[in-house]
């Protein structure tokens, strides 16, 4: 009995042991991405780079940030004829962030291209995706996903709707917000 206990103990001992060996070998080999940060007006190639998979295939794309215009949500409302006010009831105002995407050197067509639903303000501890509602009232193009030729641009607003919960106006403004346009293997984003 008593030797039956001591080969239990030790079984259990080294099954922990390689456990934890295992778990240490697999969390020291993660490739954490490489971040880089470009300044408002500056383009941004996005590469080979991507937010949740490999075959969004944005490589040929470029992004420059020319402008952000933060306003009170009945401002917004009231600018852009909102009618369904519903969906922006929980929010106090909206970041718009008018940017210049460019297809310079892409030739998969419509079959690769930009996904602004992906698009990510943040600003230090906050973050935020584009709201989709908000998007097809500012711009004319009402998809959040498109292509473009090869060698032409296009200008599109991307808003990201905010709470005064969730961050101040004055809080958001002086955290450096900036747009992430991909995640990994580089997280790339562009200051507002």
């Amino acid at each position: 009995m008593k030797h039956k206990k001591v080969t239990i103990i030790t079984v259990a001992l080294v099954l922990i042991m390689l456990y934890a060996w295992r778990f240490h070998y697999i969390n020291s080999q993660v490739l954490y991405p490489v971040e880089i940060i470009y300044g408002k007006n500056e383009e941004a190639e996005i590469g080979n780079n991507f937010f949740n998979s490999n075959s969004e295939k944005m490589n040929g794309y470029s992004v420059t940030v020319k402008d952000k215009e933060i306003m009170d949500i009945k401002d917004f409302l009231s600018k852009y004829n909102v009618e369904k006010t519903e969906a922006f009831e929980n929010n106090d105002y909206i970041c718009l962030v008018t940017v210049d995407f460019r297809n310079f050197s892409n030739k998969a067509g419509e079959n690769a291209g930009i996904n602004v639903g992906e698009y990510m303000i943040t600003n230090k501890g906050y973050m935020n995706y584009c709201d989709r509602t908000a998007y097809e009232y500012v711009n004319d193009y009402k998809s959040l996903l498109f292509s473009l030729r090869e060698g032409t641009s296009k200008e599109f607003i991307i808003p990201f709707t905010i709470s005064e919960d969730a961050i101040t106006k004055e809080e958001f403004i002086k955290g450096d917000p900036q747009l992430v346009i991909s995640l990994y293997p580089v997280q790339q984003s562009i200051m507002l």
